[in-house]
């Protein structure tokens, strides 16, 4: 591999684990700055004392120094410190910055795809018509349960007498009922109503899911309320099974209008 490839490679790597790179930096700098402070502390005291004695008289002792002498004699020991302090809060602020313009950019480009998908949904309704598209989306439920089977331990078990269901978007199983699907949806449509908006979170929330890093992002506004698809589905080992979607999909920037 030529020298260029390889620097190149290696620029490719740098720039994708940068906020990784950047974090470990600021968490190394700051046990380092800790270190540094110390030994600066401590040499400084030594510092300070030396110049006091020579300084000083026979007979009444170390002179006291004033604090602008005190200053001069100590700042160069407290360099280094300052130095890795102004390196870690710049290895912080870049991570967090990086992060931000990621995760702003996801958003964005879930936004596109999220508008393309309602777009072509409704041609494909408008097309073929409401029954026949909700036919389609059965059977891309059932394939979704099929393709991905349950097992014991994936299971979030919330009630052992509810049925199990199949979350589309974040893929994970849980037990629920199909009361309880409609009553969170209402209570989270309230919640929209009152306050203008809810998170995909908070939803799951109410079904008792934990939240992911996605389901912060994403959610609805009183603009498009939560409509939900729940499709009776069949597991490969022949029991029933509920396939959880949604008419339409939760937004990026779904809380930006009222803030």
């Amino acid at each position: 591999m030529q020298i260029g490839s390889i620097i190149k490679a290696t620029q490719l790597v740098v720039k994708h684990n940068a906020p990784a790179i950047l974090t470990a930096v600021a968490v190394a700098g700051t046990i380092t700055t800790g270190l540094f402070a110390a030994n600066a502390g401590a040499k400084a005291s030594r510092a300070i004392s030396r110049e006091e004695i020579r300084h000083g008289h026979p007979i009444s002792g170390p002179a006291e120094l004033t604090v602008k002498e005190k200053v001069r004699i100590v700042w160069p020991l407290f360099m280094p410190a300052v130095g890795m302090g102004v390196l870690t809060v710049a290895c912080t602020i870049g991570a967090n910055h990086i992060g931000g313009r990621r995760a702003a950019a996801l958003a964005g480009a879930y936004s596109l795809s999220e508008k393309a998908f309602s777009e072509y949904k409704d041609k494909v309704t408008e097309t073929i018509g409401k029954k026949k598209e909700e036919k389609v989306r059965d059977a891309v439920a059932q394939d979704q349960v099929t393709r991905n089977p349950p097992t014991t331990t994936e299971i979030v078990i919330t009630d052992t007498q509810d049925v199990v269901c199949y979350d589309a978007i974040s893929g994970r199983y849980f037990t629920t009922s199909m009361e309880k699907l409609h009553g969170a949806r209402n209570d989270l449509n309230k919640q929209i109503l009152d306050d203008g908006y809810a998170s995909l979170n908070e939803f799951w929330d109410l079904l008792g899911l934990d939240g992911t890093t996605i389901g912060e992002e994403l959610g609805w506004s009183s603009d498009h309320l939560l409509e939900l698809h729940i499709t009776t589905t069949l597991a490969k080992d022949g029991k029933p099974c509920l396939s959880l979607g949604y008419i339409r999909a939760p937004e990026a920037n779904y809380y930006k209008a009222f803030h």
